[in-house]
């Protein structure tokens, strides 16, 4: 009976952080969001739209690098909280990030791998439905679809971790105003590149650059 009385009152067993890891580390302050790193955020957005609307190879490769860049960071900093939480903070916390760091690229890999799949099939499939309905003008599709992948790349499933580590890479644009305006800078810099380039060039992909009348003379 005194055992059976002992095992009531025990509470259940709280689920493994591992399993489940918050989006953010547990107990560390979320990344500041001023108007600087929402600008920052905004115009690279922008950057990325047009340079998956023009030269959809390298907007896929900056999409890539984004969500695994994110993702690396937030494990980063979900090692060091769960290892300072258990040990306190030691010396060598860096050097054992920075080991460490190859299996956050090999684990943070197939997941992004994962989303940059979801982000192409849903720009695919919103180009390829603005162009069969031949809707707007000749670059509507690929600008459409542009949009629809850089959302998905942002607010897609299994994207809160590295929209963390994004927004805590974009943190010390708000505590510098001087890097603040050299980052936000080139970022207009390169997202004006951008529009110039696909305003003189147009789209680089399909179905931007073909319509169901090529189509129709190829089986023809």
């Amino acid at each position: 009976r005194v055992r059976d009385h002992r095992a009531r009152e025990q509470p259940p067993p709280k689920p493994s952080p591992l399993a489940v890891p918050p989006p953010r580390p547990g107990g560390e302050a979320p990344a500041s969001r001023s108007w600087r790193s929402r600008l920052a955020i905004g115009l690279g957005g922008l950057l990325l739209v047009f340079l998956i609307a023009g030269m959809p190879y390298a907007g896929a490769v900056a999409a890539l690098l984004i969500l695994l860049t994110g993702r690396i960071v937030w494990r980063i900093q979900r090692r060091l909280f769960e290892r300072r939480e258990a040990r306190g903070a030691q010396r060598n916390d860096s050097v054992v990030a920075a080991l460490a760091a190859p299996w956050d690229v090999v684990a943070a890999a197939v997941p992004c791998l994962a989303q940059l799949l979801v982000a192409a099939a849903g720009a695919l499939l919103v180009g390829g439905m603005l162009d069969l309905l031949d809707a707007g003008g000749a670059r509507t599709p690929s600008i459409g679809a542009a949009i629809v992948a850089t959302w998905l790349v942002w607010r897609g499933p299994g994207t809160v971790r590295s929209r963390h580590g994004i927004r805590a890479i974009l943190a010390p644009l708000d505590r510098s105003r001087e890097v603040g305006w050299v980052v936000l800078g080139a970022l207009f810099v390169m997202a004006c590149g951008a529009v110039l380039i696909f305003d003189s060039f147009g789209a680089g992909w399909w179905p931007a650059d073909l319509s169901l009348t090529d189509l129709d003379g190829w089986r023809g």
